[in-house]
């Protein structure tokens, strides 16, 4: 009795997460899909301003309605597709500069079919609620030698739970 509920509380949110239906998003005009969760709401702007404390609004904000967020930043960086391994580890060392607490857990770059992906995943403390770990997986392309940057953001102590679903929408990304 004791072993089954034991395996049913470890095993039960494994299967929900596991089980979380996608859906395509397109960005830059169609130039990139992604699959999402289905059940992630858009952010508002006003929303996205008071979570964030951002001016510049993304091109995809989504939320579980909680403390799971997506965003997509069409950026005018220039970068190749040569030049992803170098770009994270610039932006590695802004975030360290921004976020002295930043602790990197994993970074690179790997191939998705033909796309590279650049990606690096850290923890920090929330800005509001500083009793609040942050799980963080900054991922991006290049699309026509711009950077397109994936956030992906849930409490650290989800991490188990939300990453294997940030790679399954990593492994999604398409360029049409």
């Amino acid at each position: 009795m004791i072993k089954t509920l034991v395996l049913t509380l470890f095993l039960f949110p494994a299967l929900i997460f596991a089980q979380v239906n996608l859906k395509p998003a397109n960005l830059l005009e169609g130039k990139i899909t992604i699959l999402i969760p289905e059940n992630f709401r858009k952010i508002g702007e006003e929303e996205f301003r008071q979570k964030f404390g951002e001016d510049v609004i993304p091109a995809m904000a989504v939320s579980d309605g909680k403390d799971v967020n997506i965003r997509a930043y069409e950026n005018e960086n220039n970068v190749k597709v040569t030049q992803l391994g170098r770009y994270v580890e610039v932006s590695k060392k802004a975030l360290q500069k921004e976020k002295p607490d930043v602790n990197f857990l994993e970074s690179g770059v790997r191939d998705v079919g033909p796309v590279k992906v650049g990606f690096y995943k850290m923890t920090y403390q929330a800005i509001v609620s500083k009793s609040t770990a942050v799980f963080a997986y900054h991922f991006l392309i290049s699309v026509d030698d711009k950077s397109q940057l994936f956030i992906f953001t849930c409490k650290a102590e989800d991490r188990a739970d939300w990453e294997p679903l940030v790679d399954r929408m990593i492994n999604s990304l398409k360029r049409n």
